[in-house]
């Protein structure tokens, strides 16, 4: 589902950055994911906000995959 934008990614050199970028569009995955199901409350939502405003292109797809399913 969201393997493609996020396995480009894995494909990066070895960085601290390129970590810090995977776990944060894991956490947006999840959260989404979370989203879509109902399970999020404040925190969520913050950590929602949060990463939407600094991923907004993994978002963008991210959101397209769930609309899709």
């Amino acid at each position: 589902m969201f393997l493609p934008f996020i396995a480009e990614v894995e494909g990066w050199p070895e960085s601290e950055a390129r970590d810090r970028y995977l776990k944060d569009l894991r956490q947006l995955r999840d959260v989404m994911v979370h989203s879509k199901v109902g399970y999020i409350g404040f925190a969520g939502g913050a950590i929602l906000r949060r990463l939407k405003c600094r991923y907004p292109e993994a978002h963008d797809v991210f959101k397209k995959e769930l609309e899709d399913l």
